[in-house]
């Protein structure tokens, strides 16, 4: 079963949590003409797919599903795992069986022609908000048959998703900027009856996915910068300089900013607000600076060096359910290169702004 993550920057991103093999991609002309139309159907964007969901991504769905998002992980809507790649932390959407042999994701909601009838009937308001499609099904009498797959959480899908069936690849420079992006289709979907003459460009603008490309870059510079300190889950001798639960709580807090003490403090139960975009992204911005903070307050602890005082309120936390990384596979030279990057100097304020350029820069009114 395929893998989608965030982009394709990283190389280990589509072969997350042993759910399958990366997908098979071709590059495309962003502003190359292709026929494109969604049938709504949801048959290859939402099932027998793995969805990644990165800290960003967490963010945004806290809004869509209307819950904090420890509760998003504790009721495994979101499941945390090691990478064995890299030993990175990242989550996935759970799933849930679909028709006969295959699994689809847990907010794919399946409109027949008889419960789009029985919405009319029970609910007009939802009904009339329905797409075109299903409105005109619900006259269709004879027998029972699939109109549309509807995302219940289409307006906080992860980036994953909101790019489909197109996705990026980029590589950080050595000052940790974004190289040149160049844009893989990862299936053939979208050429149906429906479809119109349009660009890959069109229709990625059209998702509002450039928020998410930021914040995966940032994402990436500070997973990277961690990585650099030592605090990963892998078998290297760099990486086993510190405890596990250490390491762990300073990924899995990356995933649980409602948790974080100032952000509690400035922006109490913003989960419950619809969307407010330009609050994730400051929130965003305090969970990695967060972070990176705890990192370098580990390194300073061990090394004797008690000036730095750890932050006790937010470092004593239940722990998550995160499923083990097990037995470590045979790792590829790609990865041995990464666990074997040089450890660094924990990072100045300057450096700071360099990690995170442009995310959560502007006061919140």
């Amino acid at each position: 079963m395929p893998i989608y993550g965030c982009d394709m920057s990283d190389p280990r991103a589509p072969t997350h949590a042993t759910l399958g093999s990366p997908p098979k991609t071709h590059t495309v002309d962003p502003d190359a003409t292709v026929r494109w139309g969604c049938s709504m159907k949801g048959w290859n964007c939402c099932v027998d797919k793995g969805i990644t969901v990165r800290p960003y991504d967490m963010l945004r769905l806290r809004h869509a599903i209307g819950l904090p998002s420890r509760q998003l992980i504790e009721d495994g809507t979101v499941t945390l795992a090691w990478d064995p790649a890299d030993g990175s932390l990242t989550g996935s959407l759970t799933q849930r069986s679909y028709r006969a042999s295959q699994v689809a994701c847990v907010f794919l909601d399946v409109v027949t022609n008889v419960s789009a009838r029985e919405m009319r009937a029970a609910d007009p308001d939802r009904f009339a908000s329905m797409p075109e499609i299903v409105q005109r099904a619900a006259d269709l009498m004879r027998g029972e048959w699939d109109v549309a797959g509807l995302c219940m959480i289409h307006s906080g899908r992860p980036e994953a998703c909101r790019g489909f069936p197109y996705q990026r690849r980029s590589a950080l420079n050595a000052d940790g900027s974004a190289s040149a992006t160049e844009v893989h289709q990862v299936t053939r979907c979208g050429s149906c009856a429906l479809s119109t003459p349009t660009t890959p460009r069109e229709v990625l603008e059209g998702e509002q996915i450039a928020d998410y490309w930021q914040a995966a870059d940032a994402f990436r510079r500070v997973e990277r910068y961690l990585h650099s300190l030592g605090i990963a889950n892998v078998e290297h001798q760099d990486f086993r300089a510190h405890s596990l639960h250490s390491v762990g709580e300073i990924w899995a807090q990356l995933y649980l900013p409602d948790e974080d003490t100032d952000v509690a403090e400035e922006f109490p139960d913003q989960w419950r607000e619809s969307i407010d975009v330009e609050g994730d992204l400051l929130i965003y911005r305090r969970v990695l600076d967060r972070a990176m903070d705890r990192a370098e307050q580990l390194i300073a602890k061990q090394a004797g060096d008690h000036r730095i005082v750890v932050d006790s309120e937010n470092s004593h936390r239940r722990s998550l359910p995160v499923r083990p990384l097990g037995r470590a596979p045979r790792r590829t030279a790609g990865a041995r290169r990464r666990a074997s990057a040089p450890r660094v100097a924990p990072a100045s304020r300057s450096t700071r702004l360099c990690l995170l350029p442009r995310i959560g820069h502007a006061s919140r009114p």
